[in-house]
Parts: structure tokens; C-alpha cells; sequence
């Protein structure tokens, strides 16, 4: 199976400590996922920090729209600052793992939610985009193309 690429945004306390996880713990990430994880690119704005890690640095870029347009990114880790954002990215491990239970991909998620959301208004009904919904409507595509 195809690594899973992952971009970090942010090598603080938080960041480094999940860059370092990913690359010394890879082979334990590919046990326990099924597919292995790479780190691919970090953005960073203080250079001390790159230079703390002590990594190549074509690992790294200052921008995080390097990270954010990168095609060969499948996933992208925001760890910047603090609690509210250790929050965020809770509830999006939690709907990403809800749909890999569900015996989807890793990626099929985050993928249609962030190509759908743009679309989106206020008005719009967001229930069909909860891990719930979303799976039962995956399934139920899938019956009907089988039937079709």
C-alpha cells in the first residue's frame, strides 16, 4: 500500500514532538494503521526551531502554503499554539478514525468534506457531512452502482 503523506504546519512543543513521533515511530504508525505514514513537509516560521531538530532542510519551509498546495500531501497536521487548536484537531482525528472503522480510507473524508465545504453556505444543511451520515451515504452509492 502507498504511504500516507503528511504536512505539519507549526514545530513548537506540539510540532516537533509530532514530526519526531512520525519518523521514529514509523514502522509502529504502519502496524497499527495499515499503511505507513512519511512525513513529507513541515512549515515553520522560526529557523532556531528547524535547526533544533537537527533535520534535512528541505524538510522544511517557512511558508504554509507549501504545506497546504502540496499535491503529494495527503494529510496535513495544524499544530499551531495552543489548547483551542488541540481541540480542533481532537475532533478531526476522532471523524477521520469514526471513518476508518467504517471501512473507509484514511483520506476518502477529509477529501470530499474539504471539496464540498467551499461550496457551502450558512444555509446549507451540514448534516449529510458528519461521519454518520457520510457513511451511510457512501454505502448506499455503492449498493446502487452494484445494482446498476
Amino acid at each position: 500500500m502507498p504511504p500516507v503523506h503528511v504536512g505539519i504546519i507549526g514545530c513548537g512543543t506540539v510540532g516537533s514532538g509530532v514530526a519526531r513521533l512520525l519518523v521514529e515511530r514509523a514502522e509502529m504508525f504502519s502496524r497499527r494503521l495499515g499503511v505507513p505514514l512519511r512525513l513529507k513537509k513541515v512549515a515553520e516560521v522560526d529557523a532556531a526551531r528547524v535547526q533544533a531538530l537537527g533535520w534535512e532542510r528541505d524538510l522544511f519551509t517557512s511558508r504554509d502554503a507549501d504545506v497546504l498546495d502540496d499535491p503529494a500531501i495527503d494529510i496535513v497536521v495544524e499544530v499551531i499554539g495552543g489548547v483551542d487548536t488541540a481541540d480542533r484537531t481532537a475532533i478531526i482525528h476522532t471523524m477521520v478514525e469514526n471513518i476508518r472503522q467504517g471501512g473507509e480510507g484514511p483520506c476518502a473524508y477529509p477529501k470530499d468534506l474539504f471539496e464540498r465545504l467551499p461550496a457551502m453556505t450558512k444555509q446549507d444543511d451540514p448534516t449529510p457531512l458528519l461521519p454518520r451520515h457520510w457513511l451511510e451515504a457512501r454505502r448506499k452509492e455503492a449498493a446502487d452502482r452494484e445494482a446498476a
